[in-house]
């Protein structure tokens, strides 16, 4: 089979930007999340249950006028308000079946604290005839997930192949949800309805989707309590197991369990991505400061309630199964909020009152450990209020291997952007950025960006928003323009790569230095007068130190230099042995007065008029002249809080810079 091969350059990435729907002009709102269907066509699910669909045109825009719109009565509450879709994804074996996360009526801003306990489901829906709209059915495969008094619900879902599909009565593809928590740092708090964390809450489950539900659903209420029942019940710590289940309620540790607990401790997660590397990546958002902990019974003596915490950092996750991520929940024993506070210094993802910036919050006591099962090499910072949600693997090759396999989610709150995490094979993060457009401006012109989906075919990426203050969506499409060719292919990228004798007066210790050196150097080898190779290591001023041995008279030394995509580049310098290191000639280029006592804004920067760079001493029998003025010790003003009448040694520095004729060291 021939044909012309997949082009596979590295390039500059860059998007160009196009809005597709603006908001209620175009009945865009609500939009919760986005997919490219096995139709070819584009879906979105909404806040208030709808779910629509468009065909899409050989550039990527979508067909407006194609527009359908599903909305089922399945997802009308009794009170006639909708429960919203969150999680939105086809069954990889059966394209007419779509598997969403349903959750009791959400709140844009504010919170729900009326809102059922135990109400979130996993629902399937089987589309019509050929995937029509009509005739589609839907039914509850899972009920009973817990609910949080705010916007923290059973959240997005992902497929992925089951590691264990030969194995007899496996599913070949097993469901992955991620579940919210109760509560902002793991103990029940006002803000968040008092209610308790519940043990499938904070968490990465694992569903197998292939068994037969019964009728209305596998029920996975942990603890008995009813939809009509206060969302704050709750039970003494008597009541339950030791692992955390309640007796005669749902057990996700059970061999034969529809759902089981894959991780933990992850806060809230708006959406996860099996990788094709194998590794699960989750962003996180990181709670508000004012969260309330719950106390460690493990670490006695120390004080492990923290009533008012910092805030906490937004997270980006590499999730492994069984492994804890910092969210606590008292009923799977995980009392600890992220890296708590083990030492005096300064320690990972530590929990320190006022870290935050905000002196009224408080945290950990030193010595507080965190979670031994804590996985800390799975953490990765994205920072303060990132808000990051909506996320997807970049698949397509429009810029080589610059973006593909890059994970990319729209980060809500700080930025309004497209956050890029760029991974190696092996799942290590090696690279962290935003998308641009070609000009290198970000694309953060949107608000509150929420889910991002890409065309499997044209490698083009629909962005899609929910303004949090109007409930407006826009829908934007953003075309790949990949700029020029980055490939590394030099080992001297500024075309300065310089070797400097320094100091050659003890041939057997004579110093040499490498200018110019790029980052991404892996090896440096010298040579002397064409002789053999020596690989040398560079201190922290890029020095080495060699033993010319016998050499005399003048002499070539010639460094080669090999970087990480196995370029080469070389440099040489002649010297003699034994001599002395000469002075360059100098120019003056700045004169900066340095006074004893300086306040902000005490140090006067001028261009020199003199001839010879220098230090001056500026005292009694050496003053400044020509300059006088209240207050001035020898010709200098003083700082502000300098006693005038206390005499001063004040310092006038003249910088100076090897002329440019002459390729010097530099520190």
């Amino acid at each position: 089979m021939t044909g012309k091969a997949v082009e596979n350059v590295p390039r500059e990435v860059a998007f160009s930007t196009q809005t597709l729907l603006d908001g209620f002009v175009d009945g865009a709102g609500g939009y919760t999340s986005i997919e490219f269907g096995p139709d070819g066509k584009l879906y979105v699910a909404t806040i208030t249950g709808e779910i629509h669909r468009w065909s899409v045109n050989a550039n990527g825009t979508i067909n407006k006028a194609s527009q359908e719109t599903l909305s089922l009565d399945y997802l009308k509450e009794a009170d006639g308000d909708r429960r919203g879709i969150v999680g939105f994804v086809f069954d990889p074996e059966n394209p007419n079946t779509i598997w969403i996360s349903d959750n009791a009526p959400i709140p844009r801003e504010a919170k729900a604290f009326d809102t059922p306990e135990f109400s979130g489901r996993v629902s399937k829906i089987t589309l019509g005839t050929g995937g029509s709209f009509a005739g589609v059915t839907a039914e509850t495969y899972i009920h009973g997930l817990p609910r949080s008094g705010g916007d923290h619900l059973t959240n997005s879902l992902e497929f992925r192949p089951n590691p264990d599909a030969a194995t007899p009565g496996e599913p070949k593809y097993l469901l992955y949800v991620s579940q919210g928590s109760n509560s902002a740092a793991g103990a029940p708090d006002d803000a968040w309805g008092a209610r308790p964390e519940r043990l499938l809450n904070a968490a990465i489950l694992e569903v197998d989707p292939r068994r037969i539900a019964p009728n209305g659903g596998f029920d996975v209420r942990t603890e008995p309590v009813s939809l009509a029942d206060d969302p704050k019940k709750t039970f003494p710590a008597s009541a339950f197991n030791a692992d955390g289940t309640y007796p005669g309620s749902y057990n996700p540790f059970a061999s034969d369990a529809v759902l089981k607990i894959f991780a933990t401790g992850v806060r809230n997660a708006y959406d996860l991505v099996w990788h094709s590397n194998g590794k699960l990546y989750v962003p996180t958002n990181g709670t508000a400061s004012g969260g309330r902990t719950p106390n460690d019974p493990t670490q006695p003596g120390l004080d492990t309630v923290i009533a008012n915490s910092p805030k906490q950092y937004d997270y980006f996750f590499t999730v492994e199964e069984g492994k804890y991520y910092g969210h606590p929940n008292v009923l799977r024993d995980q009392y600890v909020l992220n890296g708590g506070n083990p030492t005096s210094g300064l320690d990972p993802n530590e929990v320190v009152g006022g870290n935050d910036g905000n002196r009224n919050t408080d945290g950990y006591q030193t010595g507080v450990r965190p979670d031994a099962n804590y996985d800390l090499d799975g953490v990765y910072n994205l920072g303060y209020n990132r808000s990051p949600n909506g996320a997807t693997e970049y698949k397509g090759n429009a810029f080589g291997p610059n973006l593909k396999g890059s994970i990319l989610f729209a980060q809500f709150s700080t930025g309004d952007n497209v956050r890029v995490i760029k991974v190696d094979g092996q799942g290590n993060i090696i690279g962290d950025d935003v998308l641009r457009r070609p000009d290198g401006s970000v694309i953060n012109n949107y608000i509150d960006p929420l889910d991002i989906i890409e065309n499997p075919v044209t490698g083009q990426l629909y962005l899609m928003t929910l303004n949090r203050g109007t409930g407006a969506s826009q829908l934007i499409l953003l075309t790949p323009a990949p700029g020029g060719v980055t490939a590394d292919l030099t080992a001297d990228e500024g075309g300065n790569l310089a070797l400097v004798a320094l100091d050659v007066s003890d041939p057997a210790a004579a110093i040499f230095q490498i200018n110019g050196l790029d980052s991404d150097i892996t090896a440096i080898r010298v040579s002397f007068n064409g002789g053999a190779e020596t690989t040398v290591t560079l201190d922290g001023q890029n020095r080495f130190t060699a033993d010319l041995g016998s050499l005399s008279g003048a002499v070539t030394a010639r460094i080669r230099v090999t970087d990480d995509a196995l370029n080469q580049a070389a440099a040489s310098t002649t010297f003699t042995p034994g001599e002395e290191p000469t002075t360059p000639d100098y120019v003056t280029l700045v004169t900066i007065q340095a006074e004893d006592r300086t306040p902000a804004d005490g140090t006067a920067v001028t261009v020199p008029t003199g001839s010879a760079a220098q230090i001056q001493i500026r005292d009694a029998a050496n003053p400044e002249q020509g300059v006088t003025g209240p207050g001035y010790v020898n010709g200098l003003r003083p700082g502000p809080s300098a006693p005038t009448a206390t005499p001063a040694t004040l310092t006038e520095c003249r910088a100076a810079t090897p002329i440019s004729a002459r390729r010097t060291p530099t520190s």
